[in-house]
């Protein structure tokens, strides 16, 4: 499509921003309204192939059904003719900024607070579009966009599924590109519910925590056969600094069967919610002793040796030994408070609770 072709008598056609497996994205103005926008075509290879051209129209019509601050906003949707015959095009809100697949692979793993904030997000316009009986099916990085200010932009429901038509299998183009991203239930090829886009964010926010996605392998197959039998690796075991209890959410998410993981997109943006309140998730890396608080330590001991020892012997300055315990108790107590401000895990039964979870989540042996 030439760059300045006036779509529709309105849009004014820009240069390419994007291109995916079945479209491109162009950037546009909106001469009527005077505002940029995004320009979404079905590639000249795809016009005469009916499924995918039924695959974008569906695109169109679930996306402009959604209104959410999270989820690409559709404007317009129309048909123009080219040499090849009519080729659809969807006008979309413009967002200035990068794909999430841009970002980690500048940045690699996100800071903790930033990833649960943007799985967070993820989660708000997931649990949007179910209520409104859509599942997306497609949640990757690459479907995912932060604007200039961080915020979250949602796209690409070309593949998503009403749910109360019974969401069906995905396409095998579709896994293709996206398997590291896959549910269990997607890579068997049953029919998914809401339960499976949860499964998706659960992946997309262990690759923004550890820098790679759960699974990987030199072929989309054996991706998905690793979805469907192997258990994840907790992301603590990758990077130490991550807490148990954000194990627990991502491991949660990564359940095998789609009735051990949260039955909604709203419950996990909940728990994501309260380890960024820090409402019984904690989320911060513990701190870690310095050499003020081995010293406090030894001297605590030391008095109370002294005090003791002065006991202990015959000749007995009780003046003496009152004030080496006295000394003893107040520099003990003043390290057993910095001990509970640094949070050391003396011994930390929930690492109990995640191997036991590690145990369900991989589940009993299941074949395709």
């Amino acid at each position: 499509m030439i760059t300045g072709y006036l779509l529709s008598d309105r849009y004014q056609v820009g240069d390419v921003v994007g291109e995916g497996g079945m479209s491109v994205v162009l950037r546009g103005r909106d001469m009527r309204l005077d505002r940029d926008v995004a320009i979404k075509v079905l590639r000249a290879d795809l016009v005469k192939d009916e499924k995918y051209e039924a695959r974008f129209r569906h695109e169109a019509s679930n996306a402009a059904s959604l209104n959410h601050p999270a989820i690409v906003g559709v404007y317009d949707t129309g048909e123009t003719d080219d040499e090849d015959g009519a080729v659809p095009f969807i006008v979309m809100e413009y967002v200035n900024g990068e794909t999430l697949r841009e970002a980690l692979a500048r940045e690699g793993e996100f800071p903790t607070r930033r990833a649960l904030e943007i799985a967070a997000d993820i989660c708000a316009a997931l649990d949007f579009s179910h209520r409104h009986g859509i599942v997306h099916r497609n949640i990757s990085p690459k479907n995912v966009m932060l604007d200039t200010t961080g915020a979250v932009k949602v796209m690409d429901f070309g593949v998503a599924r009403a749910l109360a038509a019974g969401a069906g299998s995905t396409s095998t183009s579709a896994m293709v590109e996206t398997a590291e991203y896959l549910s269990p239930e997607q890579a068997r090829g049953e029919p998914v519910d809401a339960r499976s886009d949860v499964y998706s964010v659960g992946c997309v926010l262990d690759e923004m925590l550890t820098g790679k996605p759960p699974f990987t392998a030199r072929s989309a197959v054996e991706v998905a056969d690793q979805h469907v039998h192997r258990a994840p690796t907790a992301p603590s075991e990758i990077d130490p600094g991550i807490s148990p209890d954000i194990d627990s959410i991502v491991l949660t998410a990564l359940a095998k069967s789609p009735l051990n993981r949260y039955q909604t997109a709203a419950q996990m943006r909940t728990e994501l919610s309260r380890a960024l309140a820090a409402q019984r998730i904690r989320t911060a890396e513990p701190r870690r002793l310095d050499w003020r608080g081995f010293l406090l330590t030894a001297f605590g001991v030391a008095a109370l040796v002294i005090g003791l020892e002065q006991i202990g012997t015959g000749r007995v300055d009780w003046a003496f030994a009152a004030i080496a315990l006295g000394l003893a108790a107040i520099v003990l107590a003043v390290d057993i408070g910095y001990l509970l401000r640094a949070r050391v895990p003396l011994l930390d039964l929930r690492t109990l609770k995640i191997r036991s979870l590690r145990a369900a989540v991989a589940g009993p042996s299941s074949g395709w």
